[in-house]
């Protein structure tokens, strides 16, 4: 630690002149709630993990896998350079905030990177040289890592709540920030942090809303902690940033170093870590060689790579340092004292599913601990995509060689997967199995209709010969399939095929193969796109052992360096030195505030952001409540749906906006239901050019009564609605099943069912739920009015529909619409 860093060391113990007015005002998540989900991950490693003699890591559990092994998992998390036992979160589903609504002590739950390592972030490079605070105790006694609520200085009257951070702890804040944008700000033009992908682009940035420069006023002890701890999470982001750049300085980033040049297995402690499944093999060894401490998660899929002599739970949090946390008991006692209620069951819908990985063997075996450069446990159970010696007459017997594109001379080729054809009318069918043969050779021959495949898990469908292959395990993808396989297929392994048992008789092989029998009808004529040209491996190139030049020649696009405003130092006493509590931890946002989203000043999000969806002035009445969203084609309906979740809430209309039914059409579209159209001008200000940090601009246009009715016969996957009445009268209240009241939710109630067991999604149609008939094709004739009943219950449920469609429906275009309205 440097003679700099030393100067900001101060220690504080909680004060108060008069009544202890630290207290919460609405309900909390409690701060371990939804910890215990079972983690989905991408458990690949692209090289080998190096065996420095050190071993430190637990088996964690999920199910009964002994019992049930198809139902349970069992993961191996371990480190071979630290003595950490962290908590593994797993991957987060959605890039905005994982839960609408604030934890105890503002973190961001288990995906929280100041609490517990994550998976790499290629946005956020440097999140592993965070220090460590999750139990209030850490290496370096910086303003920004103390728990705010030892900060806060009571008003002298007991009948006051009000409160104000401490003057002497924010002096030392504010000093602490002004150093290190002053560093930050020398190191970011250094051509050495372009070394690292994104790293200059991940400068982070302060939020909109937050003013560091300034003493906060007299606030409620909620928005005292809401405020404090977005500066606390931008200033220890920074100092991490700022960690990582110096070290650039110093080593710049060598696109061929590898693992094997890795040898010491000593960490820092100090220092959260990083998961590093699915990080590339370089910056894994550069992240080695820095002495950041380096996790990893393996699938445990057998006997062969289960490790005898670690230690095993069925707790997520034991041996972890969240687990019987002082700092967490600490917040506890501010709740017991505030009366509110802290939710413990919250289920954490930023997970992702187990089902949304690919499966890659041989990347997914290397993960495990028990791996070596040369063997990886479990391979045998598997086919293998290449036999022990050259298949002999290919050319008589195939299979044929795949076709191959170059798309990228830096890249290996891809396999160019053939167009999806129609199944020949009356296909008959034959059955082959893995075996071997009189030489020992796996192989496939055919078999009867009727005799059994027990002992082959896993079937494929060649569609041109006709042939069901069962396998005794699945096939291994090379690395050059890219495509999607359960809709174009994949090579078939190269084998020998016999007519029988009797492996006298050698016919065909079968070249390519898929998961399905039958391909689906919209597949049909498909054609493989181009893929992500990142998803094909780089050629492997010699090592080259010469350090990196850096010469004064950049050809790095220029840079365009943030204006950091660096104010003078403040006034203050002499008296800045504090005396510090044990307690130390960092905490977050709250339920109002954007923590993921932290922009340049290039991008034109927080512009847009400001001015568009927290712009408090009434905008114009829509023409009607019936709203398409565009250019988010691959965006899944819940995805959408959590993004409404969030920003909704967040626009300040005097009535709550409401959205009512979401459809996901084709093309990538969403038709949304505002519940009128007074509501739905708050949706078009707000989302009119709303450009998210990810890259996604939404195009907004109008939808069609026409369009609008034939939708209430969408299949359940792809809509959502309401699931009760706005306005239930009394008895549709008996019907219902509320939320519980332990959250209040701005917009939970009525937008997500993530949070109940008790509504459950629907499987008819939106037609069929309110027993109304879409019409079909307009017609002139004159109509008996009937149905009112029905029509009352849909305007009661998701709002009034307009009598007719807008004059220019076809052509409107949300932005001179706005403007042409409000110069009206």
């Amino acid at each position: 630690m440097t003679s700099e860093a030393n100067n900001f060391e101060w220690s504080h113990q909680f004060q108060s002149p008069g009544f202890d007015t630290r207290r919460f005002l609405k309900d909390k998540i409690s701060i371990t709630a939804g910890y215990l989900v079972e983690p989905a991950f991408d458990d690949a490693v692209d090289f080998s993990i190096p065996n420095t003699g050190h071993y430190e890591g637990r088996i964690l559990n999920f199910g009964d896998y002994y019992e049930d092994p198809d139902e349970g998992k069992r993961i191996e998390l371990y480190s071979r350079n630290s003595n950490q036992l962290p908590y593994f979160p797993g991957a987060s589903r959605i890039r905005f905030p994982n839960t609408p609504y604030p934890y105890l002590d503002g973190s961001l739950g288990r995906f929280d990177y100041l609490k517990n390592p994550q998976l790499y972030d290629s946005s956020k490079p440097y999140l592993c040289f965070i220090g460590r605070t999750e139990s209030g105790q850490y290496y370096s006694r910086a303003p920004e890592n103390v728990p705010v609520f030892l900060v806060w200085k009571s008003a002298p009257e007991p009948q006051n709540s009000f409160g104000e951070v401490n003057h002497n702890y924010w002096m030392a804040l504010n000093r602490r920030i002004r150093t290190l944008l002053k560093n930050a700000t020398a190191l970011l033009p250094r051509p050495e942090c372009a070394s690292w992908l994104n790293f200059r682009e991940s400068f982070p940035s302060c939020p909109s809303d937050c003013d560091w420069e300034n003493v906060p006023p007299n606030l409620y002890f909620d928005e005292f902690v809401r405020k404090l701890t977005r500066i606390q999470y931008w200033v220890r982001e920074l100092a991490a940033w700022t960690s990582m750049a110096e070290l650039l300085q110093k080593h710049p980033l060598n696109s061929n170093i590898g693992m094997k040049e890795v040898t010491d297995h000593e960490a820092d402690e100090d220092l959260i870590g990083v998961w590093i499944n699915g990080m590339k093999e370089n910056q894994a060894a550069w992240l080695w060689q820095r002495k950041v401490p380096i996790f990893v998660a393996h699938i445990i899929r057998g006997r062969k790579d289960l490790p005898s002599t670690v230690k095993k739970t069925s707790d997520p949090l034991e041996f972890t340092p969240l687990l019987n946390n002082s700092l967490h008991e600490a917040w506890m006692r501010l709740a017991r004292k505030s009366a509110i209620l802290c939710c413990k069951d919250y289920f954490d819908e930023g997970c992702r599913s187990q089902e949304e990985f690919s499966d890659r063997p041989l990347s997914n075996w290397q993960s495990s601990s028990l791996a070596t450069e040369d063997n990886f446990p479990g391979l045998e159970l598997d086919v293998m995509m290449q036999p022990n010696e050259e298949l002999d007459l290919r050319e008589k017997f195939g299979p044929k060689e795949v076709t191959m594109e170059k798309l990228d001379p830096e890249r290996i080729s891809r396999i160019v997967p053939p167009p999806v054809h129609k199944l020949p009318a009356g296909r008959q069918w034959q059955k082959f199995v893995e075996d071997e043969d009189n030489e020992n050779r796996t192989c496939m021959h055919l078999i009867g209709r009727r005799s059994s495949t027990e002992d082959h898990d896993y079937v494929y469908y060649d569609r041109h010969n006709g042939r069901e292959l069962y396998m005794r395990g699945r096939i291994i993808l090379p690395e050059n399939v890219v495509h999607d396989t359960s809709v174009f297929g994949l090579p078939a392994p190269p084998l020998r095929y016999w007519s029988s048992n009797q492996f006298n008789q050698r016919i065909k092989a079968s070249d390519w193969v898929y998961t399905q029998r039958e391909p689906i009808t919209t597949d049909l004529g498909r054609v493989a796109p181009y893929p992500d040209l990142s998803l094909l491996p780089l050629l492997r190139l010699e090592p080259d052992n010469s350090p990196l030049e850096i010469t004064a020649e950049d050809n790095t696009p220029p840079l365009v360096i943030p204006q950091l405003r660096i104010p003078s130092p403040i006034q203050h006493k002499d008296s800045t030195q504090m005396d510090v509590d044990e307690h130390q931890p960092s905490c977050t946002i709250d339920e109002t505030e954007i923590p993921y989203w932290q922009p340049n000043n290039s991008n034109p999000f927080r512009e847009n952001w400001e001015i568009d969806v927290l712009n408090k002035n009434t905008p114009p009445s829509a023409p009607t409540p019936l709203l398409r969203f565009k250019g988010i084609e691959d965006i899944e309906l819940d995805d959408f749906r959590a993004f409404l979740y969030y920003i909704v809430p967040r626009i300040p209309s005097p009535v709550q906006v409401i959205v009512s039914r979401i459809v996901k059409a084709e093309n990538g579209e969403f038709w949304v239901k505002i519940f009128d159209n007074d509501q739905a001008g708050w949706i078009i200000r707000a989302f009119h050019r709303f450009v998210t940090d990810d890259g996604y601009q939404f195009r907004l246009s109008l939808v069609s009564l026409e369009e609008w009715r034939d939708s209430l016969d969408a299949t359940a996957d792809r809509e959502w609605s309401l699931p009760y009445p706005l306005n239930p009268n009394t008895e549709l209240i008996e019907n219902v099943c509320p939320l519980p009241g332990r959250i209040r939710p701005p917009l939970g109630e009525r937008l997500s069912e993530h949070l109940t067991t008790t509504l459950t999604k629907p499987s008819a149609t939106l037609a069929d739920r309110l027993g109304m008939e879409p019409l079909k094709e307009p017609t002139t004739k004159k109509r008996k009015h009937r149905g009112g009943k029905r029509k009352r219950e849909y305007a009661r449920t998701l709002g009034p529909l307009p009598s007719a469609n807008p004059s220019n429906w076809q052509d409107w275009e949300p932005t001179s619409w706005l403007q042409t309205k409000i110069m009206q």
